[in-house]
């Protein structure tokens, strides 16, 4: 994969790793002389995964969210980071009137979302009483910047941290010719690639998954996928990760929800808050923000929101009997 631009080689480097429970891939186009400095700067950017899992995992009893678990009932002066991820999650939990509440950790517990990706092993959370908890639990101070729980309860980022990672980590990389960082479902790219075009995309088919659904060129910006097929509880085959806080049970209603934002933080919360608020009430809350996003219901249609159409050049041609524009 090389192109000569004038004297110069225009190559892309490439390295994976595992971090955040899933495989981290990062390609970077730059030249043939910079090798080392680009090489320096994806190892960098891999650090901040690592950095973002330690702060928000829920399998670490030593993570900046672990902590704060127990200390209820008191006001927690805690890092800039998790006050604004926070702060952030609380208001797309008010607008979807609680179908997404970053406050479900425990019961992600309880629906067998805990073994540690890396060694299998469970993570349980003793301490922490199987109560009922709501979003409206946490309580902000902005001037102190402190976090203040009125119960004992777990903060789970799991739709946030790795898309935020992604941003982090775009910021080691921005000095070069274009990248593309893919971690597991979570994109972001940025300039062009090694033949100077737009980076392309492609949208997993829910059910053939060695397939895509949609193809999509783009850059500049986060393509995230929320799927049931991402990852699926120990205890029962048909529970997957997207679970409703208040009745504890799997959203059903959709396949899996792409979303295209300016930031992996947003594409990776509104894909899931919108798969939580289901086929209807989620392609609502997508077309009122404006939001570019294609929906695979059940039956494996998709609907596509219009800013889809209208900002990013897609591949649907093969679909098109099974699209829908609501």
């Amino acid at each position: 994969m090389m192109k000569w631009l004038g004297q110069q080689k225009l190559i892309t480097f490439q390295k994976s790793m595992l971090a955040m429970g899933t495989v981290i891939n990062i390609q970077v186009v730059a030249y043939e002389e910079d090798r080392r400095a680009v090489l320096e700067d994806i190892n960098r950017a891999f650090s901040i995964f690592y950095d973002i899992e330690h702060r928000f995992s829920r399998f670490r009893s030593d993570s900046e969210v672990m902590k704060l678990a127990n200390r209820s009932k008191q006001e927690v002066l805690v890092s800039e980071m998790l006050f604004d991820l926070t702060a952030y999650a609380l208001e797309l939990a008010e607008l979807t009137n609680g179908k997404y509440d970053p406050t479900i950790g425990k019961i992600m517990e309880q629906k067998g979302f805990d073994r540690l990706y890396t060694t299998g092993q469970t993570f349980s959370s003793h301490d922490v009483p199987h109560a009922a908890v709501h979003y409206r639990d946490v309580q902000l101070n902005e001037k102190n910047r402190t976090i203040h729980l009125n119960k004992p309860l777990i903060l789970d980022f799991g739709s946030i941290a790795k898309g935020f990672a992604c941003d982090l980590a775009a910021k080691e990389l921005e000095a070069w010719e274009g990248f593309m960082i893919n971690a597991g479902g979570d994109v972001l790219v940025s300039g062009f690639n090694e033949q100077q075009e737009e980076w392309t995309i492609g949208i997993r088919h829910p059910i053939h998954k060695q397939t895509n659904i949609s193809v999509i060129q783009t850059t500049n910006c986060a393509i995230c996928t929320s799927g049931n097929y991402e990852r699926i509880s120990r205890y029962d085959p048909h529970t997957h990760h997207l679970i409703h806080p208040q009745t504890k049970q799997s959203e059903q209603s959709l396949l899996s929800c792409t979303v295209i934002a300016p930031l992996g933080m947003l594409a990776d919360s509104l894909s899931t808050a919108a798969f939580l608020l289901g086929r209807e009430e989620g392609y609502s809350f997508l077309a009122e923000h404006e939001i570019p996003a294609v929906m695979v219901d059940q039956t494996a249609d998709m609907i596509v929101t219009p800013e889809m159409k209208e900002v990013h050049s897609w591949n649907h041609n093969q679909h098109l009997s099974q699209t829908k524009h609501f």
